[in-house]
């Protein structure tokens, strides 16, 4: 049965791998499907040798996707206040109550565990296990056991026909990836606790803990452990006992008096912060353009208690009533940043200088084309829209170096539909440079 869902995937043009119910690899070198899809005689001996196992999609550029994949309730609605209502992703729920959203592969982001709270990210270099993959496995104490399966009335597609991540959402990740704010393990599947990735963990975190107690660092260390603390809402009492066992500890140890100091200047500059923090998001808002969120915000300033969060919330509704930004009205926690500068135009010895451009049906001599002028053609399915745009390429190659950007054609295609032309031959696209382009046009 597994097997016609593999050969699915497989005819959808995705890099698969079988996967045993704890979530590791049936073989022990899946890193060459990253860059060569199996082929269907390779599938079948991996599925007939294994029937139930489970299909994992390699990510990246190969399978063309890429993924979210979300644990929390609250990951989630922090995810979705990035995503625009009208937009369809194919989502899959999880055995843990947990939700993959598939977009299409897009370069920049790295494969990330904890790229932010409750969220991790799956591209090159990794992979997701898909519907209707079952899993069985213990996580936190707890036996997880359930299926993969596709939610909203999706089920497998292309990956090409994947939405685009929102660059909001996009700009976000990348933000949280490059910032190592919650995480700076890499991940290459759904299951980060080999041995080898423990084992250097621990060193790890042994060499940090003993340059930590060690050295001229330490007055810094303290004072870093102190405001973290005093940041994430931790109590006087509590950040006091700890820094007690961390001073005692140090080489050579702090007294009791220092660390106290250690702590005010901790709370002193936790008061700094919040009546810094006004002057901090209206620069920010003044040096931004369209829509914000808040939660964008609150992660470029690096905010992370409920209280700094609720503040900064309420200094962007304060910013609302002095006319900086405006709610969009979408979704929760959305602002238009509002730009009131109108800068003047003398209209009156303007240049008309039209560009000679060839348009089809003479329209080129109804509405002249000036520099900077962007021409929408817009038209059902199948009306002749890449005809006419091709038309308008070639009559204008004589006098221009035409760029041709497109989404459908590959060099085949174009080649095909430049030759159905009888009055020039395909030597002569010469001046025209042809692209294929997926998104950000």
């Amino acid at each position: 049965m597994m097997l016609n869902y593999a050969l699915e995937y497989y005819l959808k043009g995705y890099s698969i791998i079988p996967i045993k119910p704890d979530k590791h690899p049936y073989i022990k070198e899946w890193l060459p499907y990253q860059k060569t899809t199996p082929d269907k005689e390779q599938i079948t001996k991996w599925w007939t040798r294994w029937p139930s196992a489970n299909i994992a999609v390699v990510c990246g550029k190969l399978s063309g996707v890429m993924v979210i994949d979300i644990d929390t309730q609250e990951a989630k609605e922090s995810i979705d206040e990035f995503l625009p209502d009208s937009l369809d992703i194919p989502t899959t729920r999880t055995p843990n109550n947990g939700w993959h959203l598939y977009f299409r592969f897009k370069e920049g982001l790295s494969n990330k565990s904890g790229a932010l709270p409750g969220v991790d990210i799956r591209t090159q270099g990794g992979y997701i296990i898909s519907a209707p993959s079952s899993c069985h496995y213990e996580k936190n104490g707890n036996i997880i056991d359930g299926k993969h399966l596709w939610i909203n009335n999706f089920k497998l597609g292309y990956s090409r026909d994947f939405p685009e991540m929102p660059s909001m959402l996009f700009d976000t990740l990348l933000f949280a990836c490059n910032n190592n704010r919650y995480s700076n393990t890499s991940c290459i599947g759904e299951n980060d606790d080999s041995q080898e990735a423990g084992s250097h963990q621990e060193s790890s975190m042994s060499s940090t803990v003993i340059n930590f107690l060690k050295g001229g660092s330490r007055d810094d260390s303290l004072f870093h452990t102190a405001n973290c603390l005093v940041k994430g809402g931790c109590e006087k009492p509590v950040v006091k006992k700890i820094l007690e066992i961390l001073a005692k500890n140090c080489d050579p140890p702090f007294s009791e008096k220092e660390a106290e100091i250690k702590i005010e200047s901790a709370l002193q500059r936790k008061e700094r912060r919040e009546g810094n923090l006004t002057a901090d998001i209206r620069d920010f808002i003044l040096s931004s353009s369209g829509i914000i969120s808040s939660s964008f915000v609150i992660m470029c300033h690096q905010l992370s208690s409920r209280s700094e969060k609720q503040l900064a919330s309420n200094i962007l509704n304060r910013l609302c009533k002095e006319g900086l930004v405006e709610k969009t009205g979408a979704r929760a926690g959305e602002f238009r940043v509002i730009d009131n500068s109108c800068k003047p135009i003398d209209w009156t010895n303007a240049d008309e200088n039209y560009i000679p451009v060839w348009i089809p049906l003479g329209l080129d001599q109804i509405a002249g084309v000036l520099p900077g002028n962007i021409l929408v053609f817009a038209g059902a399915k199948d009306s002749g829209k890449t005809a006419w745009l091709l038309n308008i390429a070639k009559e204008n190659r004589h006098k221009y170096k035409v760029h041709y950007f497109n989404s459908e054609m590959g060099a085949a295609e174009f080649k095909m539909r430049a030759s159905k032309f009888d009055d020039i031959h395909p030597s002569q696209w010469n001046n025209v440079s042809v692209y294929e382009r997926n998104n950000n046009f």
